[in-house]
C-alpha cells in the first residue's frame, strides 16, 4: 500500500481532534438530558443526527454559534468571523444601503441615543446543526424546569396547546411533553424563520413519530391571527429581535395569543443585558395588563428592587 502523505494525515488528525470535542460536548449536554416518548435520551437523539458530519466542520460551525450567541446575550455585534457568508452578504448588501440613505436622527430620551439594531443572523446548515448540538439540550434543561415551576404552582394546569416562538430546533416542545406528558399537548406551533433550524426539528420529530398534532411556521402575525394556546413560549428569543421596539411589539403579540388560563413564558440569558431587557418586558406587561398574575421569578408585580 502506498504511504499516506503528510496533508492526509494531518486531516485525519483534525477530524479526530474535532470528532472527539464534539463527543465531549454532547456528553457534557447530557446533564440537561431527559426522556419522551420512546424513552431514549434527548442527547441520544441529537448525537444519531450528527453522524457522518466532520467532526472539525462541525467544531468550526459550534465556535460560530458560541460567538453569535454570547455576542447577543450581551447586546454586543456579532463578529464578523461568526457569521455565515449567507449573513456576510446580507450585512455587507444592508451596509451598502444604509451608506446611501440620509442619515437618520437620533431617537430616545435625552442623552440616549437609539438602540442599535441587532445584526440578522442566516443560519447554514453546519450551523444549524451546531446549535442543536451545542444549546439544544441547554434550551430544553432551563424550560423543562421552568415548566416543573409552573406546574409545581399550578397543579390543576393541563395545558393542551402551546406556541413556541422562535423555536429553533423544537426545545420547548421536547420540555413541554416531558413536564406534561407526550399525549397531553395535542396542538403545537413553532414558529422559527430558519429553514435550517426547522428542517431539524422536522427530522428529530419525524424519526421518531412525535410529529402528530405538531405544525412547523416561518412566520405568525402576532396578535392579528385568532389562535390562542394554553402556553406561549419565548425561550433565548428576545435578544435576537433587532431592537427594544421589536421586542415589545413581540411581547404584546405574545401575550394576545394567550387563552384565558394560560400562561406566558419568557426566558432569556443571564446577563445584565438580557436581564435589562426582561425587566423592560416585565414592566410593559404590568403596566398594560395590571390584573395580570406574575408567577415567577418575582413573588411579586411590584417594581423590581434590583433596578437602579
Amino acid at each position: 500500500s502506498e504511504p499516506r502523505g503528510e496533508e492526509q494525515e494531518e486531516e485525519e488528525g483534525k477530524e479526530r481532534k474535532g470528532r472527539r470535542r464534539v463527543e465531549k460536548e454532547v456528553k457534557r449536554q447530557r446533564l440537561t438530558e431527559g426522556t419522551v416518548g420512546s424513552g431514549q435520551s434527548l442527547a441520544d437523539r441529537i448525537e444519531a443526527l450528527v453522524k457522518g458530519v466532520p467532526g472539525h466542520v462541525l467544531e468550526l460551525e459550534m465556535q460560530r454559534v458560541k460567538s453569535t450567541l454570547s455576542a447577543r446575550s450581551h447586546g454586543r455585534p456579532i463578529p464578523l468571523a461568526a457569521l455565515s457568508p449567507s449573513s456576510r452578504d446580507s450585512l455587507a448588501l444592508r451596509a451598502r444601503l444604509e451608506a446611501l440613505s440620509p442619515p437618520r436622527a437620533k431617537r430616545g430620551k435625552e442623552g440616549e441615543g437609539e438602540e442599535e439594531g441587532q445584526e440578522e443572523v442566516v443560519y447554514s446548515k453546519g450551523m444549524a446543526v451546531a446549535y442543536m448540538v451545542h444549546q439544544m439540550p441547554v434550551t430544553f434543561g432551563v424550560l423543562r424546569a421552568v415548566f416543573h415551576t409552573l406546574d409545581s404552582l399550578l397543579p390543576d394546569f393541563a395545558p393542551r396547546s402551546l406556541l413556541d416562538f422562535g423555536s429553533g430546533t423544537g426545545s420547548a416542545l421536547w420540555a413541554a411533553r416531558d413536564v406534561w406528558g407526550p399525549s397531553q399537548l395535542v396542538h403545537s406551533v413553532l414558529v422559527e424563520p430558519s429553514s435550517e433550524m426547522s428542517s431539524l426539528a422536522d427530522r428529530l420529530l419525524h424519526n421518531h413519530n412525535l410529529k402528530e398534532g405538531v405544525e412547523q411556521r416561518h412566520f405568525m402575525n402576532l396578535g392579528r391571527e385568532r389562535e390562542e394556546f394554553d402556553v406561549v413560549v419565548a425561550g433565548f428569543t428576545m435578544t435576537s429581535l433587532r431592537d427594544s421596539k421589536e421586542r415589545r411589539n413581540a411581547v404584546r403579540g405574545l401575550w394576545q395569543s394567550v387563552a384565558e388560563g394560560g400562561t406566558l413564558v419568557i426566558v432569556d440569558y443571564g446577563t445584565s443585558f438580557s436581564h435589562s431587557l426582561l425587566m423592560d418586558l416585565r414592566s410593559l406587561l404590568l403596566s398594560e395588563h395590571p390584573d395580570s398574575l406574575l408567577l415567577a421569578p418575582c413573588p411579586h408585580s411590584l417594581p423590581c428592587p434590583f433596578l437602579p
